[in-house]
């Protein structure tokens, strides 16, 4: 059910030519991060299913965007402005390219995607993160 999500978002960044490749996440920062600037799309919430009408339900889905670079710091551990602004630069794209988009969920149901929060994640040394999440829901039968 959610392939066709990750597609249609995977195919919507891909105009955004600063990143290097959309992957679906998969814990990638527990491995090795082979390229970046890279964004990773989760599904980060369980999408509960309501019943609207017959066979109809209603998906109600969380969207979470990572955007992650490779920052290299300086000899006094400070971060370089210009990398933190090459870095924001490319979450704002993202944020741009999404918001109100429509995308494909099951069957070729389509919703608009609504912007719920941007958080910058600091826990990865070496890596500058920023999650941008959105909100969709679906009509699926």
């Amino acid at each position: 059910m959610l392939y066709e999500t990750f597609d249609s978002v995977r195919t919507q960044l891909s105009g955004i030519t600063a990143l290097k490749s959309v992957q679906w996440y998969n814990a990638q920062y527990e491995g090795t991060i082979y390229v970046s600037p890279v964004a990773f799309v989760e599904f980060p919430e369980r999408i509960p299913l309501e019943q609207v009408v017959g066979t109809a339900n209603r998906a109600d889905f969380a969207l979470r965007i990572h955007i992650a670079s490779t920052v290299t710091a300086q000899q006094d551990s400070s971060i370089p402005d210009n990398l933190i602004r090459d870095h924001e630069a490319i979450a704002e794209q993202v944020y741009d390219c999404l918001m109100g988009k429509q995308i494909t969920m099951k069957n070729d149901r389509t919703t608009s995607l609504i912007p719920t929060g941007w958080q910058h994640y600091h826990k990865y040394k070496g890596w500058m993160v920023t999650f941008v999440d959105f909100k969709g829901t679906a009509f699926l039968e």
